[in-house]
């Protein structure tokens, strides 16, 4: 029974993740299909404000789509193990399954309330990652690691609701910077459910970067950037900027306070278009913003007045740029 369940549980999870990712490509066909039609009428650079609006909530969708078929797969665990009890083998083969046919992870963890699973353990965890090209199983029972006090179990546990945590350096398993997404799970014992732990899934912000649209054709040379809840800049054509800096440190950075409001209207779910002065660039420039649902991430369109010039030292420089400016 329990190996029929596995199996079930498998298929389905493949079915979902092959759905989730043809919606994905469906709207992005269709974003490019309608912004095919858009130039065949007019110029990139004659797009009005409502266009570009348009182009910018299709794009938030489409990411919208790629991150509810990531946070989809612990939440299925989570259901999971509310219903049945595993061993930690079967556990480690259905992490196994889920990384092998899930390349957008570079990490699963599930990760169990002290002593619960085993009543003589207070640490119990299974932790599988991707090394080298191989999946590597490991776990975080280290005391001196103390999985407890880390944000992606405490933050879940406390608020009992599913949580993006913000970019940090991996430890335990790998050091590469990553976002997670942490899921609270249950245990019904026959009367009642009792929380018993954290099951996480990890993104690298290296694959998000590739997965991520950053060299979009913008008019005038816009830019595209993509920051976190908090704030975080997670992706960005200026590749030093990432995790480095926040919408928050950049408003200070190059004196654009107007810059503050955009990134709380984003955690407010709002969307909409800013111009905003720049001394350091002696024009407007046009600030098109809107939160992604289901992260509460923001997706951003930046586009000046007129095209900057390649020995840009702003918001609009690429890392090269940026590199040059410290010699």
């Amino acid at each position: 029974m329990l190996k029929v369940l596995l199996l079930v549980f498998t298929a389905a999870f493949a079915v979902t993740i092959y759905t989730q990712f043809a919606n994905v490509e469906e709207v992005s066909m269709g974003t490019d299909a309608g912004m095919h039609a858009t130039h065949h009428n007019k110029s990139l650079a004659d797009m009005n404000e409502r266009e570009l609006m348009g182009m910018l909530l299709a794009d938030a969708k489409r990411i919208d789509l790629f991150i509810q078929s990531i946070q989809k797969i612990p939440q299925d665990i989570a259901n999971l193990l509310t219903l049945q009890k595993f061993s930690l083998e079967e556990i480690t083969i259905i992490q196994k399954s889920i990384l092998e046919n899930s390349p957008e992870l570079n990490g699963m963890s599930v990760n169990f309330e002290a002593n619960m699973f085993i009543k003589e353990k207070k640490y119990f965890s299974s932790y599988l990652y991707r090394k080298n090209g191989q999946i590597i199983q490991t776990n975080l029972n280290d005391p001196a690691y103390d999985y407890f006090s880390r944000d992606w179990y405490m933050q879940p546990k406390e608020r009992r609701k599913a949580v993006w945590i913000s970019p940090y350096h991996a430890e335990g398993g790998t050091d590469i910077l990553m976002t997670t997404y942490a899921v609270p799970f249950n245990i019904f014992d026959g009367k009642k459910e009792s929380f018993a732990g954290v099951i996480t899934v990890d993104v690298s912000i290296d694959w998000l970067v590739d997965y991520f649209p950053k060299n979009k054709i913008l008019p005038r040379d816009g830019v595209i950037t993509l920051i976190s809840a908090d704030g975080t800049i997670l992706c960005a054509r200026n590749k030093e900027w990432v995790v480095k800096e926040t919408i928050f440190s950049l408003s200070e950075k190059f004196n654009l306070p107007d810059l503050k409001q955009i990134g709380r209207e984003i955690q407010q779910g709002k969307h909409g278009v800013r111009k905003i002065y720049s001394e350091n660039y002696n024009q407007y420039i046009e600030f098109y913003y809107t939160t992604i649902k289901t992260s509460g991430w923001g997706l951003l369109y930046l586009i000046p007045e007129a095209p900057i010039s390649t020995a840009d030292n702003g918001l609009m420089q690429d890392e090269k740029e940026s590199a040059k400016e410290r010699k």
